[in-house]
């Protein structure tokens, strides 16, 4: 199993989410994790990047919901204020 392969399914990074992020299909994506002899070091860098892209989208995600949490943390049962996304 390739580090990728290990990273993606540990992290549960979807195939279809990391292809999108790194402009390549999912196919190839699942075909290069399988043979990692067929991997560029361009397909490196835009995987990397993708990753990190991911990464950094997420921590953002849960900072906000870290804050939010914070802020009705003893009431999460009362009517919310706000509508739903």
């Amino acid at each position: 199993m390739t580090n990728l392969r290990y990273l993606r399914l540990k992290y549960k990074i979807p195939l279809q989410k990391l292809a999108d992020m790194a402009g390549v299909s999912p196919q190839y994506i699942n075909r290069i994790e399988l043979s990692p002899h067929l991997a560029t070091a361009k397909d490196t860098g835009q995987i990397a990047l993708a990753i990190e892209q991911l990464i950094r989208h997420d921590y953002t995600q849960l900072a906000a919901l870290e804050q939010e949490f914070l802020y009705i943390k003893g009431r999460l049962f009362n009517e919310s204020q706000e509508d739903a996304p």
